[in-house]
């Protein structure tokens, strides 16, 4: 004898709604004052052979935030006394010559 079970039909709802509301990436306002100061003690102290790379990363992370000008300005600066041309929007930097 077999027997024979009624299942009852589940109804999934594949579309639910997401429990909190989908907002877009932003980046931060500001850089933080400690990423600035270990990035300008940094570039002080490596090897020249490494100052190009990690400037031009530099220059980027800080460009990323909405209020930088003067952060970018600082490591720019700081660029230019390891001997390196630096661009005039302050988004990259230039090999020195020697």
């Amino acid at each position: 004898m077999t027997a024979k079970v009624i299942m009852p039909a589940r109804q999934l709802n594949l579309v639910l709604p997401l429990a909190h509301e989908a907002t877009d990436t932003r980046t931060t306002e500001t850089t933080r004052r400690r990423t600035v100061r270990t990035a300008l003690r940094r570039l002080e102290t490596m090897p020249a052979g490494d100052v190009f790379t990690a400037g031009n990363s530099y220059l980027g992370l800080m460009g990323q935030a909405e209020h930088s000008h003067t952060d970018q300005a600082r490591i720019a600066r700081a660029l230019m006394k390891r001997g390196h041309a630096v661009d005039g929007d302050l988004s990259r930097i230039f090999r020195s010559h020697s």
